[in-house]
């Protein structure tokens, strides 16, 4: 099973960093800046989670 993941962080580099670490260890990764962006992430289909 692979898991799914979303970050949040309004410094990109870190958003980065953390998305690269957590996708060299299988998991789907979807990142948002800020609130608005995580509740637009969240809301979407599990089955488009392409990052």
């Amino acid at each position: 099973m692979q898991y799914k993941m979303l970050i949040v962080d309004d410094e990109a580099d870190i958003a980065a960093m953390l998305k690269g670490f957590f996708e060299n260890r299988n998991y789907t990764i979807l990142t948002a800046a800020n609130g608005a962006e995580a509740i637009k992430q969240s809301e979407r289909q599990p089955a488009h989670f392409n990052s």
